[in-house]
């Protein structure tokens, strides 16, 4: 969701020195009065335009009928080409009512179907693609002439969802500072998305009321902002949570017997979520943070965990889950 606008033309060295756009004429004028000084205007000029060649001056003429209609053409086949590809912002608007999530829907649906929702990936697209098209839209209109680049997550922007109509689901409590300034700030957030939204099915953004639209990229920023506060606290709060697991699973595992195998299913189990852990913690609180609490552990020798290590190990104790269950099954039939 990402359209850099197009700089100015003009260098600033134009802009600057006037004296460099010069006509024909004025040199000749500026030749004349310098003979008309002496040896010192002249000497004065040379040293000044040495090596460099006046410019002539820019003059500006009315374009022919011609050229109109060969611009008017480019500009035709640009848009055309632009609606082709599915950028038009009419297309764009139409996909979200056809594929993103409405308030409507989020207040409708279940908590297990809105996260299910959230995770889909031609949604996640569909929603980047639009929340960034109304940004650029509603920001243009204040004039700007340059947009910064948007850096936001199209998660934590749909994470605005759930904060608005599931929060039992995504606070510890919903009474602390954090998190009344963030639900607080997510709602006017999505209710003005979903407005513009609305306008833009029947209208183009020049006739929309200024007031919606100029609203937007300060709520967003605001919202965005209130997020980030949340999260280092709560995100601080699970790291403790996982290292207080893991510590727990290594006692765990040290009091087994040392006649017990390496590759037993008992080892393999307390291995495998201890891989998953420390691959939650790694996401969570970073490399020097797993990396500090494994020497604290006398475990510095263990590498990083991967991606793929820890969908093994959630697999290992799946499968070991499942033969704890068959041998329960096994044993109560008997």
């Amino acid at each position: 969701m990402s359209n850099n606008p197009i700089s100015e033309a003009k260098s600033s060295d134009e802009l600057e020195n006037p004296s460099s756009l010069l006509t024909g004429n004025d040199q000749d004028s500026q030749a004349s009065a310098g003979k008309s000084t002496g040896k010192r205007a002249a000497s004065s000029s040379d040293e000044g335009n040495a090596g460099t060649a006046k410019r002539p001056r820019r003059t500006r003429r009315a374009a022919t009928d011609a050229e109109k209609k060969e611009a008017s053409a480019l500009i035709h086949k640009w848009w055309k080409g632009r609606i082709a590809d599915g950028n038009s912002t009419t297309k764009v608007i139409q996909d979200f009512f056809a594929k993103g999530i409405s308030l409507q829907t989020a207040k409708d649906i279940t908590f297990d179907e809105l996260a299910a929702k959230l995770r889909e990936q031609e949604m996640l697209d569909v929603m980047a693609k639009t929340v960034l098209r109304v940004f650029y839209l509603s920001f243009g209109r204040r004039g700007t002439r340059r947009i910064a680049e948007a850096n936001l997550n199209i998660r934590v922007f749909l994470a605005a969802y759930m904060i608005t109509y599931r929060p039992k689901f995504v606070f510890e409590s919903e009474n602390g500072a954090l998190e009344k300034d963030l639900a607080n700030a997510s709602e006017p957030l999505l209710e003005s998305f979903q407005r513009i939204c609305e306008e833009l099915q029947h209208k183009p953004i020049q006739k929309i009321a200024r007031e919606l639209t100029d609203d937007f990229p300060s709520k967003l920023h605001a919202y965005v902002k209130k997020f980030k506060a949340w999260k280092i606290p709560d995100e601080n709060k699970l790291s403790e949570r996982i290292k207080h697991a893991l510590a727990a699973l290594y006692q765990a595992e040290s009091q087994l017997s040392a006649d017990e195998p390496e590759g037993s299913r008992l080892r393999l189990e307390f291995q495998s979520q201890q891989d998953r852990l420390r691959y939650k913690l790694l996401q969570v609180a970073g490399e020097k943070v797993l990396r500090d609490f494994d020497e604290q552990r006398g475990r510095a020798h263990l590498p990083l965990p991967t991606a793929a290590a820890a969908a093994a190990a959630a697999l290992i104790a799946a499968a070991a889950a499942a033969a704890s269950a068959l041998a329960a099954a096994a044993a109560a039939a008997a």
